[in-house]
């Protein structure tokens, strides 16, 4: 009895397909509604999900299933030297993905699954070339790299060069941070000893 019953409702949801084709693409359709959108016109909102927002150079391609950049600049997230790793998961993802040419620079906008940055769609990669940045979309659109930069930082508000060494990472801005500071620190010392002559002459003791 039970299995007749099973029976009939496959055989219901096989009739239901067949009557209504566009039925059996909805969950398809769905998902790809969720899949990551760039819009060039409203970087504010396209934005707002990306973890890492970088400028990398693709390294050599191992496997199909596994890319790897090397950062030059971060427009969101934290800098680092070290290379980003991208892995497609082990199931079959519903979004299209992008490609990564090796040896090419690209401009990546990257959200994060489950702890781990994930494979963009081909809205989240400009390729960078001759000062132009060219989306990765089958109807590509070109813009100057330095204006798709200027607006993504203008929603960021960042823009870090990570450092190429440990040592270099580690080393102190003298202009730029020691210099001031001692400066004003001298000031700071000049001031005092002013008011302490002053004060001692309205009062010796």
């Amino acid at each position: 009895m039970r299995k007749s019953r099973t029976s009939l409702v496959v055989l219901i949801l096989v009739v239901t397909a067949a009557l209504n084709p566009g039925a059996a693409v909805f969950a398809s359709v769905a998902d790809q509604a969720a899949c990551q959108k760039v819009d060039l016109a409203n970087l504010q909102l396209s934005l707002a999900p990306a973890k890492v927002i970088v400028i990398a150079t693709v390294g050599p391609i191992v496997d199909r299933a596994t890319v790897t950049l090397q950062p030059e600049a971060y427009l969101k997230g934290a800098a680092s030297g070290a290379s980003i790793v991208l892995r497609l998961p082990e199931t079959r993802p519903s979004c299209p993905i992008a490609d990564f040419p090796p040896g090419s620079r690209v401009l990546a906008i990257l959200e994060s699954s489950d702890g781990a940055l994930s494979w963009p769609t081909p809205d989240g990669v400009f390729r960078l070339f001759a000062n132009t940045a060219t989306t990765m979309i089958p109807n590509p659109v070109s813009l100057p790299e330095a204006d798709l930069i200027r607006s993504i930082r203008d929603v960021t508000g960042q823009f870090a060069v990570p450092a190429k060494t440990a040592d270099e990472g580690a080393s102190i801005d003298w202009i730029g941070t020691v210099v001031p500071m001692t400066a004003a620190l001298l000031v700071v010392f000049a001031i005092s000893l002013v008011l302490m002559r002053a004060w001692h002459r309205i009062d010796p003791s």
